[in-house]
């Protein structure tokens, strides 16, 4: 299965907001630090920042995100889930997320299955 990459520009910082296109429908995405937890979390928003998902760990080794949630609220899209790029199943780190860890999208197109 080929994995449709999601361009997520990276900043130093420990919150940050981006537009991001899901099978040619634009949302955007909000990426915040917990340092409490050493988490990173992950909003899914509107381009109107009306709230779709808020509050999603961003773990690996755990079910694509948006498929775990009843979205009414926003066409049919693929789903996105938090890979470890060297296979080692690690979480994103404050210094590594969009490096060795990061956001991947399925395409509607992709097999799912």
């Amino acid at each position: 299965m080929i994995l449709s990459s999601v361009d997520i520009p990276i900043a130093d910082d420990t919150f940050y907001q981006v537009q991001v296109f899901f099978d040619e429908e634009k949302y955007n995405m909000r990426f915040h630090w917990n340092s409490r937890c050493d988490t990173w979390y992950a909003d899914l928003l509107t381009v109107d920042n009306e709230p779709i998902l808020y509050g999603l760990a961003c773990l690996t080794n755990v079910p694509p995100m948006f498929g775990r949630f009843a979205l009414t609220t926003t066409p049919k899209t693929g789903d996105m889930l938090i890979l470890d790029v060297n296979g080692l199943g690690k979480d994103p780190t404050f210094a590594d997320f969009g490096d060795k860890t990061g956001p991947f999208y399925l395409s509607v197109a992709d097999d799912l299955s």
